[in-house]
């Protein structure tokens, strides 16, 4: 993955595959889809695919032509055919659909025909939140298990297959040690199965952001801005 942040890119620069689940979260409007969109289109090369999923209703079209726009003549046409763009708004077909990703790659590997390199699913947990009923605890425990198995799909597709995965996902609020805190929803299901975890949160600046890099065996976390333009999020070194 070559995400739109010089500071993600010097962390991955020598690792050719990132190994585990990589999440990026936040609160609604930060820029979450943006922040997928270039790291799918920054990540396209003409032998590889990637497998966009997308939850909502209406398919970001007009987003993704806007910020390939700056790209001026890197991005071609044929290029372009190599991003994969779905669209699934129901949970249980998410869940069913992960039993099939393996399938797709094999076939992609077999026809030696741009095989999938990256996952990216925008919004793992928007789905899962919206099947969640406090009155119904059976149906939890077994949306619970449902979205441990799909991440489990995944980890496993990753490590086997040096398949990248990146999850964008909606933030919750939590209450630790008498403290409120936005999380990942998803909670502690999602804190077992992803390995790296990026917040991005508001700033007092309008369109500026802040965002946080979680990383395993690192007890300080990775922190550092950046702006939002018209064409996505840029360093804020690179504004004048």
């Amino acid at each position: 993955m070559i995400f739109p942040a010089s500071k993600l890119n010097e962390i991955f620069n020598d690792i050719s595959v990132i190994k585990g689940l990589f999440s990026c979260f936040g609160d609604f409007g930060v820029g979450k889809t943006t922040f997928a969109i270039q790291t799918g289109l920054n990540s396209l090369i003409p032998q590889k695919s990637i497998l966009y999923i997308y939850t909502k209703p209406e398919l970001p079209i007009e987003k993704i032509k806007n910020i390939s726009e700056s790209y001026t003549t890197s991005l071609t046409p044929k290029l372009m055919e190599n991003l994969k763009l779905i669209k699934i708004i129901d949970f249980k077909e998410l869940f069913k659909a992960s039993f099939n990703f393996e399938f797709l790659l094999l076939n992609g590997r077999k026809s030696e025909k741009n095989p999938i390199n990256l996952i990216i699913i925008d919004s793992l947990t928007d789905l899962y939140k919206i099947n969640l009923n406090p009155t119904k605890k059976e149906q939890n425990v077994k949306l619970n298990y449902q979205l441990h198995h799909l991440l489990a799909n995944l980890k496993y597709l990753n490590k086997k297959y040096e398949l990248e995965i990146l999850l964008i996902n909606e933030s919750s609020k939590d209450t630790k040690n008498g403290i409120l805190e936005e999380i990942s929803s998803g909670g502690a299901v999602m804190d077992y199965w992803i390995t790296y975890s990026l917040k991005i949160e508001r700033t007092e600046i309008l369109n500026r952001r802040k965002l946080i890099l979680f990383q395993p065996n690192q007890q300080i976390p990775l922190e550092f801005e950046l702006d939002m333009t018209k064409n996505g999020f840029d360093d804020v070194s690179k504004i004048k």
